[in-house]
C-alpha cells in the first residue's frame, strides 16, 4: 500500500462533516434519555423477580471500529453510543453485563450460535430475523457509496457493476450488495477502518456504508481525498426517501432466537 500524506479538509468541508456528526450526536443523546426513561420502570419488576432471574449476567460483544456506535476504548474495552445505551438498559433491568470485542461477523455469529445473549447495535432485516430475536429500533440510518475525490467512472449506483466496492464482512451493506447485485466484485475487510484506508491508498473503487460512520472514520483517521457518492441528511426523525432504495439501517438490539424472557425485560 503507498504512503499517503495526510491533508485537512477544507474549512467548508470541516464544517460540513462537524455539522452533521454533532446533529447526528445529538439525535442519539435524545435516543438514550428516551430509553433510560422507558427502561427505569424494570426496577419495580426486578424487585419481584426471583433471585435466579435477578442474578443473571448477560454475555454481550462489540465490533472493532464503528464509530459513533462501537468503538474499542484505549484500556481494549467495549465503548460506544450503542455499547453505552446497552449499559444503561440493562442497568435499569437490573441485570448485570460483560462484553468482549471482536470482528462483527464473529460476534453475529456467536449470538446465532447462543455464545452470547444480546448485542447492542444490530440492523433489523426479516432474514436476520429468523436467527434472532430483536428490540424496537432505536435508531433508523441509511446506507451511502463513498468514492475517491475526482472519480469521473462512478456516478451513479449502475456504474458499480464492473467495479472493485469495499464492504465490512457480514454488514448491512454486504447483505444489501449480495441481494442486489450492486457488483460483481465486492472486497470483504474486517472493519471499515481497513475499507477506508485502502480506498485512501488508490485501492479498489468504492466503498458501500452507512454515511455516519463512514463520515466519522474519514475525519478520525484524516482522511481528504474520500467524499459521498451523493449526501443523505441522517439528522431528520423522519425516513429520508432519497436514501439508496433497500438499505435502510434499524438498528435495534438483538437476542436469542427465542429469548422472550431477555426481551420483555
Amino acid at each position: 500500500m503507498r504512503n499517503q500524506t495526510q491533508t485537512w479538509l477544507k474549512p467548508s468541508e470541516s464544517f460540513h462533516v462537524k455539522k452533521s456528526c454533532f446533529l447526528a450526536i445529538l439525535y442519539m443523546a435524545y435516543c438514550l434519555l428516551a430509553a433510560i426513561a422507558i427502561f427505569l420502570t424494570a426496577r419495580q419488576i426486578q424487585a419481584q423477580e426471583p433471585p435466579s432471574v435477578q442474578a443473571r449476567v448477560l454475555r454481550s460483544a462489540s465490533e472493532l471500529d464503528y464509530p459513533p456506535f462501537a468503538l474499542v476504548a484505549a484500556d481494549g474495552s467495549a465503548d460506544g453510543f450503542s455499547v453505552d445505551l446497552l449499559k444503561a438498559v440493562v442497568k435499569a433491568a437490573g441485570l448485570e453485563i460483560n462484553f468482549t470485542i471482536g470482528p462483527w461477523a464473529d460476534i453475529k455469529e456467536q449470538l446465532a450460535h447462543r455464545q452470547l445473549d444480546v448485542l447492542p447495535l444490530v440492523s433489523y432485516s426479516p432474514e436476520r430475523d429468523t436467527v434472532y430475536d430483536f428490540t424496537a429500533p432505536y435508531l433508523r440510518m441509511h446506507g451511502i457509496v463513498f468514492v475517491r475525490k475526482g472519480e469521473t467512472n462512478i456516478r451513479s449506483l449502475a456504474d458499480l457493476k464492473d467495479k472493485e466496492v469495499l464492504v465490512m464482512r457480514g454488514d448491512t451493506a454486504h447483505e444489501y450488495a449480495l441481494k442486489t447485485g450492486i457488483s460483481d466484485r465486492l472486497i470483504l475487510t474486517e472493519d471499515y477502518g481497513k475499507a477506508m484506508q485502502l480506498l485512501t491508498s488508490g485501492r479498489h473503487d468504492a466503498v458501500l456504508m452507512q454515511q455516519l460512520v463512514g463520515l466519522m472514520l474519514l475525519k478520525n483517521l484524516g482522511i481528504s481525498n474520500i467524499e459521498p457518492l451523493q449526501e443523505i441528511p441522517e439528522t431528520d426523525l423522519k425516513v429520508n426517501r432519497k436514501a439508496m432504495q433497500g438499505f435502510e439501517q434499524k438498528f435495534c438490539f438483538a437476542v436469542q432466537e427465542g429469548d422472550h424472557e431477555l426481551l420483555a425485560r
